[in-house]
Formats: C-alpha cells, structure tokens, sequence
C-alpha cells in the first residue's frame, strides 16, 4: 500500500470496515461520488488483497486498502480519521472483528456510521441463528451512533440515503438464462424446507432440458460434506438430467469471479429465496419467482409479493406467467441519495483530538 499521497488533497477521511465483499459495492458508490474525501477500506475477510483488487473500487484515486497491521500507521500518517462506516456493528459472531475498531474509534471520539447491507439489516441477518422470526425479533442491538438505511424503519438513529448500488448502474439485458439464488445456511430454515426448495428447482430443471440455469448459492451454503451438499447430491440422482443444464457458479473459477449483481443484469428471470438480492431484481425489472416458506412469513409479509412458490406445482404455474406479472414492488428500492449522505458526513464528522488520535493509533496495533 502507497502512503506518499498528499495529506492535505482531501477534505475529509473516512475510514470503511467491510466483513463480506457484497458490501465493498456500496462502500464503491459512496467513495465514487465523493471525491474529495479519502476512504481507507479495512476487512477482515480471508482473501481480502486479491477480492479488492479484482473490484472496481480499486481504480478510484481517493480510495486506498490498509491491511490491519498497517492501520495504525496509516491514521499517523493522515494525522486525522474523522468517521468510521462499517457493516459490522451489531451484536453478532461475525461482526467481532469489526466491533473492535468500534470500540477503538468510540474511544477516540470518532462517530460510527453502521451501512444497511441487508434487506432488513436492522435487523435480523442471516448469521444471527434466530429458529423463529418474529415481528421483536427483527429489532437488532447496533452499537453505531447512526444507521445508513436503503429507506425508512422507523428508527431514531437512521439516516435514509436509499440504495447505492442503484445510482448509474448499467443498462439491463434480456438474458437467456434463469438465475437461481439462494441463502441457505441461514439457521432458520427447518432442513425440510430446504430440501423443498433445492427439489422444486432441480425437477424443474431437469424437466426443463431446453433451458439453462445458473445456480449462485451463498457462499456458506455448500460447505462440502454438509447436509446441504449431501441433499443436492441425492436429488441429482434422482434427476441427473439436471446435471446438465442446472449450473454452479461457484464450481467454475471463472464464472465465480463475476458479481451477483452482474448475473443478475444479464439474467432472463430469477428464482430466489428472501435476501438483499431481490432488490438488485427489482432495480434491474427482473421477472422475479420468491421462495415461500413459514420459516422467513414475517419478513415476505414486510414486501409485496406478486409471484411466489412454496413446491414443484407452485413453480411450474408461475413460470407460466407473462414478464410483467413477476415484476417487483417491494416499496423498499430508492434512488441513493448522494446529497443526504454528504449532510450526514458533515453533520458528525469529528476528527479527534492530538491526544486522541495517538491512542487511537496505539490501539489499532493490537488489532
């Protein structure tokens, strides 16, 4: 990483904790409409080098990627850091990492700025092993001082600025594929319904020969061995004909490389479960066919659905239905709001004080 940029070209610096690659989209609109401001991108993701310089966020000149170790002198060599956004601040397993440097900047007087990365991120989430949802459940403890929300919850602390990744975004195309997504590895799905959902779409396919199918699970849900991948391998034996035409993106090291979003804008409809994903569908006017299930009710019940599948019969009727009739309309996609996210910044950006910002950077070292 280069640290011989001028200190005083930006007006402000930012620092960006991301814990999965999706959020590195988001974090992408926020520096590429802001150019006076140095965004420095921290994860703790496993492969964090190659996922960064593989995204186009790499290419912006006011965006540079600190590795942990590197973090304290990175905030010594900018003298000051007056913002932390992140998508790790609530009380979750994976968000560990990312609730240190809360912690770190909570004791340096620098506000926290938490970014919406779900669908209904404030907010139960997919690692938070919930067995039942319920309408107490999806009220999420944060420890940001706000929330950056795609659209209004309700809540005190949040900041509406609509959904990044819907600014400027590439024309859609009519593809000839369908596209499958699916999450999962969540807890709260019962493995029965699993198996539901992985049969209806692979008898689909297998009776469907004509066309093709391009299959993006989540990336926790193949854990080779586990049950999930044990399911798969029996329905493929009693429908090998779906080995054919019913494809793993994740198999293929080409195909993997391609974002989600990208399969998406290119795809001729989407089969889907619940997830941050169906506004990416909407965004682009895909015909959209949801995934219904009594374990994820009460959030369905949060959008409005005009075409959903509970098993086999169910998706062989929908598909049957014309484009228009699986256009979504959830209420939940607006524009980004490159304006409210700038009064935000200004509103409670804070650099630290001298005394401040070298404990700061003496904490960072033991990250």
């Amino acid at each position: 990483m280069l640290l011989d940029f001028k200190d005083d070209k930006y007006k402000r610096k930012i620092l960006c904790f991301y814990h999965n690659a999706f959020v590195l989209d988001l974090f992408y609109t926020l520096a590429g409409n802001n150019q006076d401001t140095l965004f420095i991108f921290l994860t703790n993701i496993s492969d964090a080098h190659d996922t960064f310089y593989r995204h186009k966020a790499s290419e912006l000149k006011n965006v540079i990627r600190a590795d942990p170790k590197e973090l304290a002198d990175v905030v010594l060599k900018l003298k000051s850091v007056g913002l932390l956004i992140t998508s790790a601040a609530q009380s979750d397993r994976l968000c560990k990492d990312g609730l240190k440097v809360v912690a770190l900047c909570n004791q340096s007087k620098i506000p926290v700025f938490e970014i919406q990365h779900g669908m209904f991120q404030h907010g139960i989430h997919y690692q938070s092993g919930e067995q039942e949802l319920s309408n107490e459940s999806l009220t999420a403890e944060t420890y940001a001082d706000r929330i950056l929300t795609y659209y209004p919850a309700g809540m005190e602390n949040e900041i509406v600025i609509g959904y990044p990744a819907f600014n400027n975004q590439a024309k859609a195309i009519a593809g000839d594929y369908t596209l499958v997504l699916s999450n999962l590895h969540w807890q709260t799905y019962q493995k029965l319904n699993v198996y539901k959902f992985y049969h209806a779409v692979i008898k689909y396919a297998a009776k469907h020969p004509e066309q093709v199918f391009m299959w993006q699970p989540h990336p926790g849900e193949m854990a080779n061995g586990g049950l999930n991948h044990l399911l798969l391998k029996s329905l493929f034996g009693i429908y090998p004909k779906a080995r054919r035409n019913f494809i793993n993106i994740k198999e293929n090291p080409v195909s993997n490389l391609v974002p989600t979003s990208e399969w998406i804008r290119k795809a001729g409809r989407v089969i889907s479960t619940i997830s941050t994903v169906l506004l990416e569908c909407e965004m682009y006017q895909k015909p959209t066919l949801i995934w219904e299930c009594e374990d994820t009710k009460v959030l369905l019940d949060k959008i409005k659905i005009k075409a959903s599948f509970k098993d086999y019969a169910d998706l062989c009727r929908m598909n049957d239905l014309p484009d228009e009739a699986l256009q979504l309309k959830s209420g939940l996609l607006l524009p980004y709001d490159n304006d409210a996210f700038r009064r935000a910044v200004a509103a409670h950006y804070h650099e630290p004080a001298e005394s401040d910002r070298n404990l700061l950077a003496d904490m960072l070292k033991y990250l």
